[in-house]
């Protein structure tokens, strides 16, 4: 890949929690295949077989008054597919969102008004739909450590090598190709049950024989669907991927532990 790269400016609504969100995405990040580092997230990107790196950071010395802007650098090998590389980057950095609109909203429904740092926070979208279906399922019952491990297997077993020239990337991420091409035994072989990898392995053949569509172009209600008739997809696991893969305002994990003992122990219905 050429190390040489392009800069763009990506703009957004204030107030932005970044340093959160970079928390976040540092927490779940596929070694190999993405990184955060120095304020710097990092990560390898293959579309329309167009394959290299993207790297977005913040700067208070900017260059745009007035404006504020996340600062993307973009590999001039994916200068064919450019724009589908900054629709990505928008959505795994939640810039379109309208914070103060959000917080409005959620105030007139009833919730404390939201202060500080908290009124910038984001919904973390995903670079790549199946790769966050991937990941969700990894983390089904375990902790987002352990589920990160698992990815990094998962990368190293399936994702294509790729010389970016960058110390900490070294592959692209795994296909439903190349993992539908494998078996569940060999995935399971990773460190997980036999029935997460058979799992992973199912959405992985739906991916690739294009009867399962994951991304932000996707039918929410058909794809919610069919991922619950997927043995081993239960709701958690399907609104999660919803809400991050398809970026869906209206998908919640209600079920989720955390967010229930956020909220005062209610339970989904509640929520």
């Amino acid at each position: 890949m050429s190390p040489e790269s392009v800069p763009l400016p990506l703009s957004y609504r204030t107030p932005f929690a970044w340093d959160a969100l970079l928390a976040f995405l540092a927490a779940r990040a596929a070694p190999a295949t993405e990184c955060v580092h120095d304020g710097v997230y990092s990560r390898t990107l293959s579309i329309d077989g167009h394959a290299g790196i993207a790297r977005v950071t913040r700067s208070a010395a900017d260059g745009h008054p007035g404006t504020p802007v996340v600062h993307l650098q973009v590999s001039a090998s994916l200068l064919p597919v450019l724009p589908a590389v900054t629709a990505c980057i928008r959505r795994l950095f939640d810039l379109d969102a309208e914070p103060e609109t959000i917080a409005s909203h959620l105030e007139r429904g009833g919730f404390a008004p939201i202060r500080g740092e908290e009124r910038g926070l984001r919904v973390p979208g995903a670079a790549d739909g199946f790769e966050l279906a991937v990941r969700a399922i990894l983390g089904q019952q375990v902790s987002v450590k352990g589920a990160s491990t698992l990815m990094s297997r998962v990368t190293a077993t399936f994702g294509q090598p790729c010389d970016t020239g960058h110390p900490l990337l070294s592959r692209l991420p795994a296909t439903a190709e190349r993992i539908a091409s494998s078996s569940p035994t060999v995935i399971a072989a990773l460190g997980m049950p036999a029935s997460r990898a058979a799992t992973i392995h199912r959405v992985a053949v739906e991916v690739a024989e294009r009867r399962l569509f994951i991304g932000p172009d996707a039918d929410v209600q058909l794809l919610t669907r069919q991922l619950l008739a997927l043995p081993g997809i239960g709701p958690w696991t399907a609104e999660y991927i919803v809400m991050r893969a398809v970026h869906s305002p209206d998908a919640f994990p209600a079920s989720d532990l955390v967010l229930r003992r956020s909220a005062g122990n209610l339970s989904p219905v509640e929520l």
